[in-house]
């Protein structure tokens, strides 16, 4: 069974653009059913992030607790510090942009350290 992890702009996408609460109240529900499957999840700082909106989405998301966003746990703590190891270590600067040679804007990409290798902000491959 795959399951997601969702991440904060995605909560707070669907509540600004097509799934407000107030007009699309099935959304909310599905994802509510998914976490209860196991298919759909999120995690702790996803949580302290729509709270500090104080907003309906803040509200939301208070009431689903730990079972929907999920607190770190012993595996995870250690991978914190391994990943921050890495980004750091890979010449990554959060929100630098560039171009790649076929004029395609990156949030994120290591030509400008010197790789080859392209991450898109896109789905489409570089």
């Amino acid at each position: 069974m795959t399951a997601y992890l969702v991440d904060s702009n995605v909560f707070i996408q669907a509540k600004n653009l097509h799934y407000g609460f107030d007009f699309c109240p099935a959304f909310w529900d599905w994802l509510i059913e998914q976490n209860c499957t196991g298919k759909v999840a999120s995690i702790e700082k996803v949580a302290d992030e729509l709270q500090a909106g104080g907003d309906e989405l803040a509200e939301w998301a208070a009431a689903r607790g730990d079972e929907f966003f999920m607190p770190p746990d012993d595996m995870v703590l250690p991978a914190l510090n391994a990943v921050s190891n890495w980004a750091s270590g890979h010449g990554y600067q959060a929100g630098r942009r560039c171009n790649t040679p076929t004029g395609r804007r990156l949030l994120a990409c290591r030509t400008c350290t010197g790789s080859q290798m392209y991450r898109c902000h896109t789905r489409s491959a570089c």
